[in-house]
């Protein structure tokens, strides 16, 4: 099984939901690269048909539901990833990781405990000890000033922010472990999509 990590960068506003896609990013191996809106939703596609690709992300309902406002025609491929079971969410993992652990409260790993919150930057710092910046200051809600710019335009900080997510969210799928955390974890991703629409 071939694992990608997929994640996207969108206009930040809370009365348009989904938001609007400005690009997506991928990482297989060492390999992470940053596609605008059309190539990216073209590359989805292509993952999902491939049945040899689980497709792993963090928040996935999210970052498909941003691909399908764009692409309409990408959402019965969409479900049938899902029901294959070929994706796989860091956020609801972890979920079920607590659960597993009999505390929904706290995180562990390694024998340090945190607070369980569930955003990529704390799970990016649990288990991989790097920093993420998140902040309402950062270039995470700024991506509509590089919309239709290519990507070698862009200031460094927006692409190094874009690879980073991509990066980090397959790294810790495999903190995490590459196997199911649950025997439902399957079903519990899926539901994480449905509840999302």
């Amino acid at each position: 099984m071939i694992y990608v990590s997929f994640d996207t960068e969108t206009y930040v506003d809370d009365t348009v939901m989904p938001a609007k896609m400005v690009c997506g990013q991928f990482a297989v191996g060492k390999d992470v690269r940053v596609m605008l809106r059309d190539e990216a939703c073209a590359y989805v596609r292509k993952l999902l048909l491939n049945d040899n690709v689980c497709i792993v992300g963090h928040h996935t309902a999210f970052d498909f539901s941003v691909v399908a406002k764009h692409r309409p025609d990408l959402l019965p491929l969409i479900f049938a990833k899902y029901r294959k079971g070929l994706v796989r969410c860091t956020m609801t993992r972890q979920r079920l990781l607590n659960i597993r652990e009999g505390d929904i409260h706290f995180i562990r790993v390694k024998n340090k405990f945190i607070k369980a919150k569930y955003d990529l930057g704390t799970l990016s710092k649990v288990y991989l000890g790097r920093e993420m910046d998140k902040s309402e200051g950062s270039v995470r809600k700024r991506y509509h000033e590089v919309d239709d710019l290519e990507v070698e335009l862009w200031p460094d900080d927006f692409l190094q922010y874009a690879l980073q997510d991509a990066r980090d969210t397959l790294d810790v799928f495999k903190a995490q472990g590459p196997d199911l955390v649950s025997p439902d974890e399957v079903e519990q991703t899926e539901s994480a999509w449905d509840l999302h629409l």
